[in-house]
């Protein structure tokens, strides 16, 4: 038995996973050797306590073999071995991932394809903490009850030498490209920030915490309805799954989005965080601007904590209203208060009061 075959056998990669390990030995990127023992990694954690890498690619990146630029190189010169999916365009890039439309082979249908991506300067550490995000983004949406508004997840798995998340495809923009529309009217950016508050109540109500609610993760079709995505920080509510304010030295969820609580490092995040998240985007909509902006996302969360929230009618700054609606000013200046037990408790009450 070939070296190949027996690492194929021993560690039950994938082809095209495969493919990475191989063309990097025929390139003469590693040696034969320095493959085998990549392989024997996956086998045992790279830090105590934590998983041990489950691709070729993430192990090579842990051993400080290749680079991710040197593995993102090899997956897409891989030929076109995968799996049932046949990658189209780049839709979209993001902190952890890369989004493509795909083709299902199987059912002859269009899908988005989100691909697990590692950063320049990643360590075992973090490569770990993000497989662990990307597959925890997979499995708690694929439970939720299928929602109008939340995008679905119809599988997971290894492609090319990377996780990949294979969900519906949503033709669209995301919500700050629709909102600047000139076109795009109050009325129907409160209807689609209403949308948004019921979907993720279904999440709420089925113990899931999105924890990184922001424009950037809400879609919006020709029809101007909104899609959630992104459930990588998700938390399930009825298991401790971390929520603290880093990990590895990164903020959990985006400065600009997150609750003072999330900021402060809380472990006992509940849902009110995502209404809070609400609130600043509704705060974006009725003046233009966020609510806090600083030098540094340290700057941002320190005013999140600390500072009061300028009402949005006092705004100097308003771009996108001559006025400000009192009504909507005093739900979304609710979402905002710094206790969570002063804002709305659920998201579905912030929808019921005409957001």
């Amino acid at each position: 038995m070939g070296k190949e075959t027996s690492y194929k056998a021993r560690h039950r990669v994938s082809p095209p996973d495969s493919y990475v390990g191989r063309k990097a030995v025929e390139l003469g990127l590693i040696t034969e050797d320095q493959l085998a023992a990549t392989l024997d990694l996956m086998s045992e954690p790279v830090v105590p306590g934590q998983e041990a890498p489950t691709t070729i690619s993430s192990a090579l990146i842990s051993s400080h073999l290749l680079t991710p630029q040197q593995v993102e190189a090899l997956q897409e010169a891989a030929p076109e071995g995968m799996g049932r999916y046949k990658l189209g365009r780049k839709l979209g890039r993001g902190g952890m991932g890369v989004v493509y439309e795909a083709e299902d082979r199987e059912l002859e249908r269009r899908v988005a394809i989100k691909m697990l991506r590692f950063t320049s300067d990643a360590d075992p550490a973090e490569i770990a903490e993000d497989e662990e995000r990307f597959v925890r983004e997979a499995r708690l949406t694929a439970r939720l009850p299928k929602h109008p508004h939340i995008v679905s997840v119809f599988e997971a798995g290894v492609l090319g030498g990377r996780r990949y998340i294979a969900m519906e495809l949503i033709e669209g923009v995301q919500f700050q490209e629709w909102r600047a529309k000139k076109t795009t009217t109050l009325r129907q950016k409160i209807g689609v920030l209403r949308d948004v508050a019921l979907a993720v109540d279904h999440a709420h109500r089925f113990g899931v915490i999105h924890r990184d609610l922001k424009p950037a993760n809400i879609l919006v079709d020709a029809l101007n309805v909104p899609h959630v995505t992104d459930f990588g920080l998700a938390k399930q509510v009825t298991r401790e799954v971390g929520g603290t304010l880093t990990e590895s030295g990164y903020l959990l969820g985006t400065p600009s989005y997150v609750s003072p609580e999330q900021a402060q490092g809380a472990k006992d995040v509940d849902r009110r965080t995502d209404v809070w998240s609400l609130g600043i985007m509704l705060y974006e909509v009725l003046t233009g601007h966020l609510p806090f902006e600083g030098m540094n996302a340290l700057d941002i969360v320190l005013k999140t904590i600390r500072d009061p929230i300028e009402p949005p009618s006092a705004s100097t700054r308003r771009t996108t209203l001559a006025s400000t609606d009192r009504a909507l000013e005093t739900i979304c200046m609710r979402a905002l208060c710094k206790s969570a037990d002063e804002r709305y408790s659920t998201a579905a009450e912030l929808a019921e009061e005409g957001v």
